[in-house]
């Protein structure tokens, strides 16, 4: 009987003593950790390196670049890409000015309440002349008939403040010259007849 229960008791005793393995490796799993799909991976790649896997950031880098090249071949081949092009960077430009313009007089003229009247007027003044110079450098870079929309406001003096009226004084000398070869040339083109 001294036998068993000192058998039974040194089991108690061990079994209430702290385990020497550390939590965390008495929650793990006794699974090897090489599957056995991994096995073969590694076995099929042994004597040479695994194909290199494209990640999403260069799939996307190439699908951009090749829309790109794609854009840039048609604009430079076809006409109407061109013509695309060239009307969409006018309109950026002239929506890009246009927001700039609304943003300067709304700042501006919520300084109505705020600031006395002389202060108020000059202010005003300054954010016509800024807002004129801003639609005057587009409508030298979008040229042709932008150029005619300045002309005709130039001499709008009767609804429009003066500062964009003198702004748009120099649109009056800028009317693009052609020589009359090239006007025999796009008429030949575009009508099939000569002058």
């Amino acid at each position: 009987m001294n036998g068993t229960s000192g058998r039974a008791r040194l089991f108690r005793t061990a079994a209430s003593r702290t385990p020497w393995l550390s939590r965390p490796a008495s929650h793990r799993t006794w699974t090897s950790p090489i599957r056995p799909t991994d096995a073969l991976k590694q076995r099929a790649y042994a004597t040479e390196a695994a194909p290199p896997k494209a990640t999403k950031s260069r799939r996307r880098l190439y699908i951009v670049s090749g829309i790109v090249v794609a854009a840039a071949g048609a604009v430079a081949v076809s006409d109407d890409a061109r013509y695309i092009w060239i009307a969409a960077r006018r309109t950026g430009r002239v929506v890009s000015a246009l927001a700039l313009n609304i943003n300067d007089y709304r700042r501006t003229l919520n300084q109505h309440d705020v600031l006395p009247e002389p202060e108020y007027q000059a202010l005003l003044k300054n954010c016509h002349q800024r807002c004129a110079d801003r639609t005057l450098v587009v409508l030298q870079k979008n040229g042709s008939i932008f150029v005619k929309l300045g002309q005709h406001l130039s001499s709008m003096n009767y609804l429009l403040p003066s500062e964009w009226c003198d702004t748009f004084i120099p649109l009056q000398d800028q009317c693009p010259v052609s020589s009359m070869e090239s006007v025999e040339a796009m008429v030949l083109k575009d009508t099939g007849n000569t002058l």
